[in-house]
Formats: structure tokens, sequence, C-alpha cells
């Protein structure tokens, strides 16, 4: 049995926030992952600037990652096409390489591949290779990991995606393809990532829209290119779950930490999976409760995100037409610019 302080389930962005913090305080901490890395993962993959900030106070170095700089975005509605002159760059990465990059910041030996949880007894965590014993877990294990089965009242949109290996120069945000939510087109490195998705998982055609979508932006895709994943919808009832037990975090999207009007997740992932471990080190050092140390910690995030939530809600309603030329208009234009950079 291997024994660690603190055990993180999962090496997207969240755990490997985690993972950083442990490291630079000396804390005991392995990762497991239940899939060989480097791997695949479903995202539009758009750093906004709070996520490069971000990024930089935790130290993490992003200079190997094959990325393109964005500073506009056409935003489609109606017969109307936008284009909004970012204030803040976005920076486009491939996730797959992203996350390798900043694992190879923070493991050494500590890192356990191909591994699943299959179950928690007392202070051992186990899995299909071997037993651990812990003090502290931090699930960072995305929507459909084992942490799904410790909290109630989750709820999910659904996204759609492909990878194209083309090259393409205009990014696209498009509200007319999907209703309650957006297609979108964003142009990479070395390749071009076109999806849509809506935040009420209302029953679509999925494929058929995003065929149409693909041919409207003069991209072609076979059905065997598209993935589904389920977007995390946030709520009050789910963050109150993060915390169980005193001894265990749910991070990132595994707590449905996810921006319900541009879908952004990343930042929300790396945050919480920083103040996650912090918190765990004051517990640790100065026997806080976690808990009560934890949502201390994550107010201003909770304040932001239901704010978005509410936001959403009405962008994404019968009267969304309206607010979209709103939001559109000169008025509000630096709001659209925030939210999307």
């Amino acid at each position: 049995m291997k024994k660690f302080d603190v055990i993180i389930v999962g090496s997207g962005p969240s755990g490997l926030a985690a993972a950083k913090v442990f490291k630079e305080n000396n804390i005991s901490f392995c990762i497991i992952e239940k899939n060989k890395l480097p791997r695949e993962k479903l995202c539009g993959g758009g750093l906004t600037n709070k996520s490069i900030s971000l990024l930089k106070k935790m130290n993490f170095d992003i200079s190997k990652c094959h990325a393109k700089s964005i500073d506009n975005v056409n935003v489609c509605y109606g017969k109307k096409i936008k284009n909004i002159k970012l204030l803040n760059n976005i920076v486009m990465i491939n996730r797959k390489e992203f996350d390798y990059v900043l694992l190879n910041q923070v493991v050494n030996d500590n890192i356990f591949e191909f591994e699943s949880v299959i179950d928690i007894v007392g202070n051992t965590l186990i899995t299909n290779k071997d037993k651990y014993e812990y003090k502290y877990i931090v699930f960072a294990d995305g929507v459909n990991g084992y942490s799904r089965r410790l909290i109630n009242n989750r709820k999910f949109g659904m996204c759609v995606e492909c990878n194209i290996n083309i090259k393409t120069s205009q990014t696209v945000v498009d509200f007319n393809i999907i209703k309650n939510g957006y297609g979108w087109v964003f142009p990479k490195k070395d390749h071009t990532t076109i999806g849509l998705g809506n935040v009420l998982n209302k029953r679509n055609n999925y494929i058929e829209l995003i065929t149409q979508f693909a041919k409207i932006n003069n991209i072609k895709i076979t059905q065997k290119d598209i993935k589904g994943f389920p977007i995390p919808v946030f709520s009050k009832k789910v963050y109150q779950q993060s915390v169980i037990d005193n001894n265990k975090i749910l991070v990132g999207d595994a707590a449905s930490l996810v921006d319900q009007i541009s879908g952004e997740g990343i930042y929300y992932a790396l945050y919480s999976g920083k103040l996650a471990a912090e918190s765990i080190i004051h517990t640790i050092k100065h026997n806080y409760d976690l808990k009560n140390t934890y949502f201390n910690k994550t107010k201003p995030l909770y304040k932001s995100l239901r704010k978005r939530n509410f936001c959403s809600k009405l962008l994404y309603s019968k009267f969304s037409g309206l607010f979209i030329r709103i939001g559109l208009s000169k008025l509000l234009i630096n709001r659209i610019k925030r939210i999307f950079g």
C-alpha cells in the first residue's frame, strides 16, 4: 500500500494546479490518472487573459505549447456578423499538449497512469491496480469520474466538436446554429477546432447541426470526426457539496465550475485546484477546518460564477435575440469583449 498526504484524482488543469501548490510546499502527493498520458481531451482550448495571468502567477511555463494568439472574434446573430476587437488576446492551445506541458512541471515518479478509482474505504483509496492511504483527496476527475457518484443534483449541457487538420484564419462565435447555445470555429497553430453546444441539453440532432455549421464555414467534416461530451452546469447545490467529509474536495468540472455564458472551464479549473491545495495545506499546518477554509477562499469564484449563471439564463432564453442585439450594440460592446477576451 502506498501512502501520501494527498491523492489527486485526474491530471487535467485543476489537478495539476493543485499538484503545483503541493510540490512547492513539500506536501507528499500523487496523481492517479485513468488514461495513458498524454491523452486526448475535447475542449475549445481557448485561454483567456485571466487564465494566462493565473498561469504566470503560479509559475507555469507554457512556452513549449504550439499556441496561436487571437485578437478578434466574428460574432454572428441573425443576418449580422459583428467583428469584435478583443481587449486581451485569446491564446488557442491543443489541450492534449497543454495538459502534458503542465504535467511535466509538477511530477516525477508520483504519477500513476491507467488506474481507475474503484472504491474508497475509510482512508484507503482502491484502484484497479493498487491501494493508497491518504489524508486528503482532490477530485479533479471531470464530469464522468468516480466523484460523480459522490454528489447529487448535477445537470449537464451537451457539446459536439471536431479537430480538423486544416488551418483557418477566422475565429467565429455563432448564435444562430443552435438554440440556447452557440457554435464556434477556433483556429489553432496547426489545425482548427469546430464545435457547438448548449447548456440545457435539449434534444437536438447534434451531428446534423455541426455538419450544417461546418458547411456554412466552408469546413469539410465526416461523422467519424465528431465527438460529444457533457458540459457541467454550475449550481449552488453542487457547489455546496464540493467538500465531502472534511477531507475530500471536488474541483474544476467535477464540481461543475464552468462559465455558463462562454463555456470557459480552464480558468475555473486552475483556480479551484489552486485554492483547494492551499486550503488543505492550511488544514495540515494550522489545523484549520477544511470546509470553512475552502468555501471562504472560493467566495469570489462562487459569486462570479453565480452572476454568469444568472446572465446565461437571460441570454439563452426565449428573449435571447433581444439580449444578443443589445449586447452587440455599442452600449455594451465592451462587456462582450470582456466575456470572450
